[in-house]
Parts: C-alpha cells; structure tokens; sequence
C-alpha cells in the first residue's frame, strides 16, 4: 500500500505539473523545475503541498556571455600587467575580474600600439541551451601551382575562415554562480608570403582554440592567457621543425565575461 500511495503522489505531481505548463518535469524528488508563467494559481492546497516543492518560482532567465580576444606583442606583455596593475591569467595572475578591471585592460589596449582586439563576439541565450556566435571571413587561396608556358598557373584552390567563433553553454547556479562550458576559438589572417621571388603568394595564419568549464559570478570576467601564440602556415606544416622568428610571437588574451538577464 505505501508503494501504491508513493506512486499515485508522483503520478499527481506530474499530471499537475504538467497540466500548468511547466517547461520540464521530472518526477523524482530534489529536481526543480521552472515554471511558465501562473503556474500555481488555483490550486487547491493538496495539490500544491506535492506540486509547489519541485517548482522554482520567478520568471526564466537568460545569460549574457562575451568573448574579446586581444594580440599583443609577446615582449609587450609585461609591459602591459604593469601599466593595468596586475597579472594576467592563474597561476600566478588573477582568475576573476571585475568589471573595473575589464575596463582597465580595455583602456589599455586603446593605449598600447602593440596591442589590438582582432575580434569581439557576444551572445544571449537561455541558461542551459548551448549557443554559437561567430565572425568569419572566408579567405580563398591555391595549395599548388604549376609553370606552363612560362606562366605559373595556380590549382587546387582551399577555403579557409578566418575570425572568431564563441561556442558556449551557460547554465545558473545556486546563489547566481554561472557555469560556462566555452568552446572560443581565433584564426587571423597575418600577411601573404611570397615563395621563392616567384610572386605566388601563400597566407600565414594564426590558430588558438581551447575547451574548458568555469565558473564565474554573476557579472564579472576571466582572463586566458596563451604565450607565444605562433603563425601557422603552409611551409611549417610541411616541415613541423621550422623555427618561428621571435618577433611573430604573440600573447593572446581571451577576456571572457557572464552576466544573468531577467526576463520581465
């Protein structure tokens, strides 16, 4: 009989639950669901002393995520967490900042000529729903050429994107903690390379990608910190060994910031 009672409880929960429209329902005991709106009203107490206990109250809410990737010069960079006052990036930088300090590293970058923003991406997108924004630019070049009649004639022409892409799942936590499952990624197209005095050019880029889980309160901002960011182009994939000069060695800093938008 306690089993039989048990069951019909759950069975109760989940046809009120669903008969007010509740956008997901699971029925075991410790999941919240989140309501639509007027879910709860009119209920006789019975029915919302075992419905109101799974339900979250108050509206669904968004999350705003964005994305500023930063190039500097590699020797620049020591220069630059002194003139903002701090390190960059754990383990021995910050791993939080606030939005004054997101405006700081901004105001310095305005300032550094060795330093510039190659990509800007934001996002709004329910928490728990993955989303992707990006800004890409297609770039078309030949992968092989050929002399014919004193003329060098390009083939086998490649498609490559070039810009930024932020891939991100937010999700809203106890006491507005975000999570964010990140996925950003850059290409950036640095010059043509000339091969040989022959005039045929071949583009050298730049490619920086990372996966990782944080989390961030509500409102501020974290710092990746990737040091040298090297070119990458077709003569180093064919030979892997190939030393990078110095002076294309970048750092690239990912600012990454969360912030929890209602819906009114």
């Amino acid at each position: 009989m306690k089993r039989i009672g048990a069951c019909l409880a759950v069975c109760l929960c989940v046809a009120v639950l669903f008969g007010l429209g509740v956008t997901r329902c699971h029925a075991q005991a410790g999941i919240v669901v989140r309501p639509q709106p007027g879910v709860g009203e009119g209920l006789r107490p019975a029915q919302a002393e075992v419905v109101m206990p799974f339900v979250e109250p108050g509206p669904p809410r968004n999350v705003w995520v964005e994305a500023i990737f930063i190039e500097m010069d590699r020797a620049s960079t020591r220069d630059f967490e002194k003139a903002i006052g701090f390190k960059l990036s754990p383990p021995d930088g910050k791993a939080i900042l606030n939005a004054e300090e997101k405006e700081k590293i901004l105001a310095s970058v305005a300032e550094l000529d060795e330093a510039r923003i190659i990509a800007s991406l934001t996002i709004l997108t329910i928490s728990g729903q993955q989303a992707q924004a990006e800004q890409i630019e297609e770039v078309t070049y030949a992968t092989e050429y050929e002399y014919k009649e004193g003329a060098i004639i390009p083939g086998n022409w490649e498609t490559r994107g070039v810009g930024g892409i932020l891939n991100v799942t937010p999700s809203i936590g106890d006491e507005g903690l975000i999570t964010l499952v990140l996925m950003p990624a850059i290409t950036v197209l640095t010059e043509w390379l000339e091969i040989d005095g022959t005039g045929v050019t071949q583009p050298i880029f730049k490619t920086w990608s990372s996966t990782t889980t944080v989390h961030l309160p509500n409102g501020t901002s974290f710092v990746l910190k990737d040091s040298p960011y090297l070119p990458f182009h077709m003569s180093q994939a064919s030979n892997p060994g190939q030393e990078v000069d110095p002076e294309d060695q970048t750092t690239l800093l990912t600012i990454i910031s969360a912030k929890i938008v209602e819906v009114k």
